[in-house]
């Protein structure tokens, strides 16, 4: 009976799958004879990805913001400024009071009088404006009465730069019993305005003024103190020129 070819080659397969399986099982067994006895043969592995995680607490940032501020020098043409203040001294009149009516009168522009001295006595007084100039004189004498009088008189005076008299006051001391009042008056006192020295004189003499009646005594010592006063402002003033 003729052989089946299809069952032939199923055997053949069969046969070298076993021989296949039995040669495997030698080699596996003589590898796993060669190792040391503790090794295994490893089953399936897992291969695990070790990922670093860094976590950041965030905490509220504050901002400062400061400001800054640079010095730019910047190179111009010098400029020089100066400054300059003016110093405004006020001054205050000093003006004795004796004196306050005849400068009201005929010298208001007065405004300080400076003592000349002479062994520690006023001679008479340089008279200077707000300017600092010396625009007149000014003298006061007493005349003392004779001992047949009891006049006892206080004149003062304004003499200008060329000593030429401006305008006279007498008066009377306290409690002086005069003579005759005329002296004092205004009438007499006028006759000296405008006189120069070489005039003070009675005019019964040559002179420029006349005297009181029944006062003759009286009006020549008057007419003679304010002669020496200007006589000494003539002399005080040109030398010290």
């Amino acid at each position: 009976m003729p052989s089946n070819p299809q069952k032939s080659s199923r055997r053949n397969f069969l046969k070298g799958l076993g021989a296949g399986i039995i040669l495997g099982v030698a080699v596996i067994g003589s590898v796993a004879y060669g190792f040391p006895k503790e090794l295994k043969i490893p089953g399936p592995t897992t291969t695990k990805t070790l990922t670093k995680k860094t976590t950041v607490t965030e905490t509220q940032l504050i901002t400062k913001t400061e400001t800054k501020y640079s010095t730019v020098t910047v190179a111009s043409p010098i400029t020089s400024v100066t400054e300059t203040s003016t110093t405004i001294t006020t001054k205050t009149k000093e003006i004795p009071q004796e004196f306050q009516k005849l400068v009201e009168k005929c010298l208001p522009q007065a405004y300080v009088f400076t003592p000349v001295l002479k062994d520690d006595q006023v001679l008479y007084y340089d008279i200077y404006d707000q300017e600092n100039k010396v625009i007149a004189y000014g003298f006061k004498t007493i005349v003392e009465p004779p001992k047949t009088l009891t006049d006892y008189l206080i004149i003062i005076g304004l003499v200008d730069l060329n000593y030429k008299i401006m305008a006279i006051d007498i008066s009377s001391k306290k409690g002086t019993e005069l003579w005759k009042k005329e002296i004092v008056e205004p009438d007499f006192e006028k006759e000296f305005s405008g006189l120069t020295v070489e005039e003070l004189k009675l005019s019964s003499e040559g002179g420029k003024v006349d005297a009181i009646t029944g006062a003759t005594v009286s009006s020549a010592a008057v007419v003679e103190a304010i002669r020496e006063k200007i006589q000494e402002i003539i002399s005080g003033s040109q030398g010290k020129g």
